[in-house]
């Protein structure tokens, strides 16, 4: 016994996902975030997202290689991520990066002043994430004085 046989077989192509971006990169300015990455493979567009501390989601899409998210919440730790997507398929978030945007202004604002010793005495609520407070007081007649301090 000898068999042969020849059996039919249908060619199959199979893509591949695309890979989580790599490099993310973030900053915050003006409590928006900007985001780069570098290109991974068949990928057309990317999503970025910014998950803040307090619950607070921004989103951008793009077929580039950065976006921004605005309007992020002050005084906050954002977690930062990229997805890419092809035609078919979305690849898994990149790594997490994390930035933090600018205190929040203070409030509880209290201003006592002395008209006897032409002081004034200035006070208000913590904000986190402050590490130094700017004062200004401006008079009538457009003088100015500041004072900076970590005390509140």
């Amino acid at each position: 016994g000898h068999c042969s046989s020849a059996i039919p077989f249908s060619k199959l192509e199979i893509q591949s996902v695309p890979c989580p971006p790599q490099k993310v990169e973030a900053y915050s300015e003006n409590n928006t975030a900007l985001i780069s990455w570098d290109p991974s493979n068949h990928t057309v567009s990317y999503i970025a997202t910014a998950e803040g501390s307090d619950g607070d989601i921004g989103t951008c899409t793009t077929s580039g290689l950065n976006c921004q998210i605005p309007a992020l919440h002050c005084s906050q730790t954002y977690a930062i991520t990229v997805q890419g997507f092809d035609d078919k398929c979305n690849s898994k978030k990149s790594s997490s990066y994390d930035i933090g945007t600018a205190p929040c202004a203070p409030g509880e604002i209290a201003v006592n002043g002395n008209c006897n010793s032409n002081r004034v005495v200035v006070s208000w609520g913590q904000t986190d994430g402050a590490i130094l407070y700017d004062v200004t007081a401006e008079g009538s007649d457009g003088h100015t004085h500041s004072h900076n301090t970590t005390e509140t």
